[in-house]
């Protein structure tokens, strides 16, 4: 059968280029220094001094110049190199191993601003050559003037992208792109020629060089250290002030270039107080060269760089001088997650974390002698069940802690494990051992009851009396986290959706027969008085009040039938205020 050659759409491709492959039509920077970058590297390899690129705007023209003194081009290379897309001489073996180019398709990013390229080359001992194409995949090739060895790449932008005419803005692409290659890069812009590139900071073993870096970022660290493993070698350093909650950012180089910055993924989730920059020369960069595969190399490398922060920690924990108060004090919600990997950093802080707890904040080493229970840590894992806890544990000398906080139960764990306690979830059951039953009140009370059930039916919720410190408490609702059943039941009940009530009557939550148990406090002067109340839908409206107050306070918002139950029995208890009495409050 007779081969066929594929037919390219170049303009088509270039809208996939600009649309899907690159982020910014500004990428045409990175792409043609990079080229540049590896045709030094290829130089450099044949024995030829080389190592500068010099980006030259001409802003009255709207052009740019890339010129490099790289290995040049002859009429195969330019036939190969660039005649056809996704053909590269960096892929064949033997080739400089710090070269970044690797697809074929970088001098394409040029079409992005520009409707016509023109490289003219010269290779050591070869013809001078001028290689012209625009968007339609066109291109001539031409013999040019004798010229230095090496390639000037010339593209005029378009009117879409004249905003790269600003000396500025050209000026910034380049100190975000290039500013660590291991190059003399250049810029030219009316006459005069500026250095862009600067030794990288990671080749420095001073931390007076990272951390002048740093300021020069705006950024001031408290702790900067080291990173130096088989698959990258940077600098990291601890937040001063607040972490990062949505996880640590590592800016990646790739032989200094650029690759990706503030990649989130290279470091664990509690790092969020640490950020670091790493030449990472073994990740293979993708297609747009703006990340990088997430391959084995990329998994060797995040964890050597958990190691490396977790073994920091031990270190400065170790070491126990202002250092690490500063870094308990400021970041110990996140400090938390990583003693859960470390048993090293365990041991060396854990005793001394702060909690809150129902006694105050603490270190759990003063929490279990002021707990006076170092067999068990009690905890919370909510806000609202903490609020809702403290006030009885407190006033029985019951130790609780507030584990809401991300890692705070898996920390609690496993300092359980290593001081041989348990962690004990303060659920329903170890609620109830908080209060006494009180069976001689349930008959002084049965009219109490009766007034409140019909209002309190709907919302699945059972009145009982009982005692319980402190007095000022006057009820206490007995639910945990997952003791969801008077909330599904107060929705159905409250909506006005069949398919609403539909679905949520299908949950097993609100199909059980145990319904929320309220407790009334007989120790309580206010439900001390309601026996004796004489108006019975004014006791039931009271009653129910309590329980909405015990509610908000457990999980602060109410449903809609409770809402609407708040609203009617303020107004049932403001009416009977208001009204002259024997007179109908509707």
């Amino acid at each position: 059968m007779p081969e066929n050659a594929f037919d390219v759409d170049i303009s088509g491709l270039l809208r996939v280029f600009g649309g899907h492959l690159y982020s910014s039509p500004g990428v045409f920077v990175r792409e043609l220094v990079q080229n540049a970058h590896d045709a030094i590297l290829e130089a450099r390899a044949a024995g030829k001094a080389a190592g500068t690129v010099v980006v030259r705007l001409d802003a009255a023209a709207g052009a740019i110049e890339f010129e490099d003194d790289g290995v040049g081009l002859d009429e195969e290379g330019i036939r190969l190199g660039l005649g056809r897309l996704g053909w590269s001489s960096k892929r064949r073996e033997g080739r400089p191993a710090e070269v970044i180019g690797q697809f074929g398709i970088g001098l394409l990013s040029g079409f992005l601003v520009s409707e016509t390229l023109t490289v003219t080359t010269q290779k050591q001992g070869g013809t001078p050559l001028v290689w012209r194409a625009d968007r339609s995949g066109a291109y001539t090739v031409e013999p040019g003037k004798p010229a230095a060895v090496g390639t000037v790449v010339r593209l005029t932008l378009d009117d879409a992208h004249q905003t790269y005419r600003d000396p500025a803005v050209l000026r910034g692409l380049l100190e975000r792109y290039t500013r660590y290659l291991p190059l003399e890069v250049y810029f030219e812009h009316a006459g005069a020629r500026e250095r862009v590139s600067v030794p990288a900071p990671w080749l420095s073993e001073d931390e007076d060089a990272w951390t002048s870096h740093l300021r020069s970022r705006g950024v001031r660290a408290p702790l900067v250290f080291r990173l130096k493993t088989p698959h990258a070698t940077g600098f990291a350093w601890i937040h001063e002030g607040r972490a990062d909650m949505n996880g640590a950012r590592v800016d990646v180089y790739h032989h200094g270039m650029l690759l990706e910055p503030g990649a989130r993924e290279l470091l664990p989730e509690w790092a969020g107080f640490v950020s670091a920059i790493v030449e990472a020369p073994r990740l293979a960069p993708t297609a747009s060269r703006e990340t990088f595969v997430r391959d084995e190399t990329f998994d060797a490398l995040r964890a050597e760089l958990r190691g490396a922060v977790l073994q920091f920690l031990v270190d400065v924990a170790h070491a126990n001088d202002g250092r690490f108060g500063d870094l308990l004090h400021t970041h110990h919600l996140f400090l938390r997650g990583a003693c859960v990997e470390s048993r090293e950093l365990m041991v060396a802080l854990g005793h001394r974390m702060p909690f809150d707890t129902n006694f105050g904040e603490m270190d759990l080493t003063t929490f279990r002698e002021v707990a006076g229970d170092k067999g068990a840590l009690r905890i919370v894992e909510t806000a609202q069940e903490f609020a809702h806890t403290a006030p009885l544990a407190t006033a029985q000398g019951v130790g609780v802690i507030n584990a809401s906080y991300v890692h705070d139960t898996r920390f609690l764990q496993a300092f359980a494990e290593l001081h041989g306690a348990s962690v004990v979830r303060m659920t329903r059951d170890e609620l109830s051992l908080l209060v006494q039953p009180a069976p001689d009140l349930m008959k002084v009370y049965e009219k109490v009851r009766r007034a409140a059930e019909p209002l309190l039916a709907s919302m699945d919720v059972a009145v009982e009396v009982g005692r319980f410190e402190p007095s000022a408490v006057p009820a206490f609702l007995l639910t945990d986290a997952t003791q969801l059943r008077e909330r599904a039941k107060a929705l159905i009940t409250g909506s006005e959706s069949p398919l609403v009530k539909s679905l949520l009557s299908g949950l097993s939550v609100a199909q059980g027969e145990k319904k929320t148990r309220f407790i009334l406090n007989g120790n309580n002067p206010l439900v001390q008085a309601l026996p004796g109340s004489s108006d019975p839908a004014a006791t039931g409206h009271i009653v129910r009040l309590l329980y909405l107050q015990s509610a908000m306070m457990f999980r602060r918002t109410l449903s809609i039938a409770e809402s609407r139950g708040f609203t009617e029995d303020l107004l049932s208890l403001l009416g009977k205020l208001l009204v002259p009495s024997g007179k109908d409050v509707n």
